[in-house]
């Protein structure tokens, strides 16, 4: 007999009492073997179980020190990006403290920037300072900045003879632009192009057609049109046609 059949056999076995033949009989091999199986698949479950919770408790444990990590990382990230910001502030009021001190009315006496340039001194410009580096605050003076050199679109009223109009547009196709001065730079091709002096675009009140069921088209009396507001009408022209 091999040595792994001899640990598979079971080296105990149990002993079964028959109530028929009031006797005692041994149990078989296979009787026996099936009975360690059941046994220790029973013990298996109850290991594989008990190994389980422990890895668990292990994953929940490195878990919580990774969330710790990650939030005392936010936290001192926050502070630092936080005294960063205060810390540039301050350099950019001390730089327009030293701006203010080239004037020669200023002495040098009490230094390099003068008294009461602390920074607990300086707070209030250092919050204010902050305030104008925020990012949708450099955005806003950009684009107020685009805004206020836009240039506004005349609007012509239509209530003008036609040929008031066309002689304000020759007036303005014979005006020329100024000749630049021999210290400004030759501008670029692209820059010649947006620059060149075209005919302005005219914004005009909006007009109502009327369609008669004849075919004919009919407009409304001029009188009773209002000249139109520019802030109001996104449209260089707006025209309607009613069906009678």
């Amino acid at each position: 007999m091999s040595t792994e059949e001899e640990n598979i056999i079971p080296k105990k076995r149990k002993v079964i009492y028959d109530e028929y033949t009031n006797s005692f009989y041994p149990e078989t091999y296979m009787e026996s073997l099936h009975r360690q199986c059941v046994y220790r698949a029973k013990m298996a479950d109850v290991q594989n179980r008990s190994v389980e919770a422990k890895y668990t408790f292990i994953h929940k444990k490195v878990e919580t020190e990774k969330n710790i990590f990650l939030m005392k990382n936010d936290k001192d990230v926050t502070y630092h990006s936080g005294n960063l910001k205060d810390h540039k502030a301050y350099i950019k009021v001390l730089e327009n403290i030293l701006k203010e001190k080239e004037h020669p009315d200023f002495g040098g006496k009490y230094g390099r920037y003068g008294l009461n340039c602390s920074k607990t001194d300086l707070e209030p410009l250092i919050q204010h300072q902050r305030h104008e580096m925020m990012p949708e605050v450099i955005r806003k003076r950009q684009a107020e900045m685009l805004l206020s050199k836009r240039k506004k679109m005349e609007v012509i009223d239509r209530r003008m003879s036609t040929s008031a109009l066309l002689e304000r547009i020759a007036k303005r196709r014979a005006v020329k632009p100024s000749t630049p001065s021999p210290t400004q730079r030759t501008p670029s091709p692209e820059e010649r192009r947006t620059t060149d002096s075209k005919t302005p675009k005219l914004i005009l009140p909006p007009i109502t057609v009327t369609k008669s069921r004849e075919g004919r088209l009919s407009r409304q009396s001029l009188s009773r049109l209002s000249p139109i507001d520019t802030s109001q009408s996104p449209c260089p022209a707006v025209f309607i046609t009613e069906n009678e």
